[in-house]
């Protein structure tokens, strides 16, 4: 009998109740100051929020991160995980600009000092329909290496990536074990959104 293992769950849901707030906070930060073009496996712009620029837009965005610490243990929940056993916490966000020409290689966010992030995801602000998706994997290698063998039609057992073209309001959440990255962007609009860590917590201690 034939099984599939090795799921990749990835949530998915669109709630654009706090697009505007959280673009009138984006809009306000002058994200070119936060430009970090020496962070590895990025290609064009990309940004880096220390934990004392990740605390000020935290305060500053209570509903948005309530509605994603909400959908995360409804994530969590769907998996069989008793979310009431755990706190959450977003232990650290930014705002992502993508321009132009810009990609972000595989990687994964597991570790976050001496705590572990157990979810991740991206809350997309501004999206066009040129942009590029953010493409998840099984494993890094699985993106470098293509293996010699015979191209079969894709299904749940051949398919090596999976992935989402998020539309403005998208909240998307996933391991922080999972493999992913991002396609060159293609349009000439910017690719905005705020991302996230989410450490979970049990009985008050990490």
């Amino acid at each position: 009998m034939i099984k599939e293992i090795f799921s990749v769950p990835i949530y998915v849901v669109n709630n654009s109740i706090h697009l505007s707030e959280t673009l009138s906070v984006f809009d306000s930060c002058n994200i070119e100051q936060y430009y970090a073009p020496e962070m590895y496996g990025v290609s064009g712009f990309t940004t880096f929020f220390n934990k004392e620029v990740s605390e000020k837009f935290k305060n500053m965005l209570p509903n948005i991160i309530s509605f994603i610490l909400d959908e995360s243990k409804n994530y969590l929940r769907s998996m069989g995980y008793d979310v009431n056993l755990y706190k959450l916490n977003v232990a650290t966000m930014w705002f992502t600009r993508m321009k132009e020409n810009s990609t972000h290689n595989f990687h994964l966010h597991t570790s976050l000092g001496n705590k572990q992030t157990m979810v991740c995801g991206t809350y997309y602000l501004k999206v066009s329909k040129d942009s590029a998706p953010i493409v998840f994997s099984r494993s890094e290698g699985e993106f470098f290496n293509q293996p010699k063998l015979p191209v079969l039609q894709e299904n749940a057992y051949t398919r090596k990536f999976y992935s989402h073209h998020p539309t403005d309001g998208d909240l998307i959440l996933f391991l922080a074990e999972t493999f992913h990255g991002v396609l060159c962007n293609k349009s000439i609009e910017n690719r905005d959104g705020l991302s996230f860590n989410i450490i979970v917590e049990k009985n008050g201690n990490t």
